[in-house]
């Protein structure tokens, strides 16, 4: 609790997003994030999304908060989106399949099967 307050008292704007977050959230973004930048990303985006903790931990140690912001903008986030009708919502890593930069929709499909 005192790592709570301690972390939060000097940001009031994020009281709103506290609230709206369960506790297990709430502990996850305080333990596994660095600045408040991030920390607020985090907020925003479990409480847009209702992640439950196992979801946000996994975003979190996924680091997709700094995998949005070497992106330089390309890439959307689930909280700047409005529609998200029909777009998938899940960033994967596959720099393992060893493709060739600019690589065509055929050769990602093949590398993946």
């Amino acid at each position: 609790m005192k790592q709570f307050y301690e972390t939060y008292k000097d940001k009031p704007e994020l009281s709103k997003l506290l609230r709206e977050n369960t506790w297990s959230n709430n502990l996850h973004i305080i333990s596994k994030t660095k600045s408040y930048e991030e920390k607020e990303f985090y907020l925003k985006l479990a409480s847009k999304e209702k992640y439950k903790a196992k979801e946000l931990a996994r975003q979190i140690d996924s680091g997709y908060y700094e995998r949005l912001l070497l992106s330089n903008g390309k890439a959307t986030s689930a909280i700047e989106s409005k529609d998200m009708t029909g777009v998938l919502r899940d960033m994967y890593m596959l720099e393992f399949l060893d493709l060739p930069e600019p690589y065509k929709e055929y050769d990602l499909k093949k590398a993946i099967l």
